[in-house]
């Protein structure tokens, strides 16, 4: 057996027993850790008391050892709990709460600076107030379900503001029941950017078409223009076809015309 905290092996001479039986000393709550006939190591409570006659002579000891096992456990499983709840508590950048079914055991500082109320004003609060009415039941639900994932809320801080908020629960043990820890994260910002992108892309998608539009009407002029190019050259052809037959005919009329000199001159 060792004796705790210090984890000392405890001889045989120094058992509480020992000097309960040789020095009629009471030992109280004297913390013990044991490795068990099953194997397993336990935490045992000791407590030991000498029984004396009339006289004051010792005649015996009463024993008695409380196996506190499952409570240590618990009282660790809490003590991760918390330390896990402080790494938390300073690393978020979001609103952190701890709470039983909606009532706030502790926050961090994060919260208080989302909502406007104090880290005592917190404290004790029943968190779904923090909520708009319309999201009440579905917060509800995910409490009682132990839904664990992100979702999206509406949040009403304490100058009754109402403002877009992403929350995000997990259930831990706490002081042997079960509580949770929910993360709180303004997301205003992000959704308002959101809109504003959407409705630039709104925007753009306007002017693609726009510009679409305007390139199918170009394209359609643009035939237009090829197709009368292409009519206007087949009319050149025609006219330098046209011309090339009239100066054959001139130069035919031109040689007959010569013809009929040259007959006149010799009937002369």
């Amino acid at each position: 057996a060792r004796r705790l905290p210090s984890g000392e092996e405890i001889k045989p001479e120094d058992w509480a027993l020992a000097h309960t039986i040789t020095k009629g000393v009471t030992v109280e709550n004297e913390l013990l850790e044991i490795d068990a006939f099953d194997g397993v190591t336990r935490t045992i409570l000791n407590y030991t008391a000498p029984v004396k006659n009339d006289s004051g002579n010792i005649l015996g000891a009463v024993i008695v050892n409380q196996d506190i096992t499952d409570k240590r456990n618990i009282e660790q499983e809490l003590k991760d709990s918390l330390e896990r709840f402080r790494a938390l508590h300073e690393a978020s950048f979001g609103g952190i709460a701890l709470h039983d079914q909606g009532l706030i055991i502790a926050c961090n500082s994060g919260l208080a600076q989302i909502t406007g109320f104090t880290v005592e004003e917190l404290t004790g609060m029943n968190g779904l107030n923090l909520i708009t009415p319309e999201y009440v039941e579905t917060v509800k639900n995910n409490i009682i379900s132990g839904y664990s994932k992100p979702y999206e809320v509406k949040g009403v801080k304490k100058d009754g503001t109402i403002y877009d908020l992403l929350i995000e629960g997990k259930n831990v043990p706490y002081m042997g029941k079960t509580v949770r820890v929910t993360e709180f994260r303004d997301i205003s910002e992000s959704k308002q950017f959101q809109e504003q992108i959407y409705f630039k892309n709104q925007e753009l998608e306007a002017l693609n078409e726009e510009l679409n539009a305007a390139m199918e009407e170009m394209e359609a002029t643009n035939e237009e223009f090829y197709k009368s190019n292409q009519e206007l050259l087949e009319s050149n052809q025609s006219l330098a076809l046209k011309e090339k037959e009239l100066n054959q005919a001139l130069a035919e009329l031109a040689a007959s015309e010569e013809q009929y000199r040259l007959i006149a001159e010799n009937v002369m």
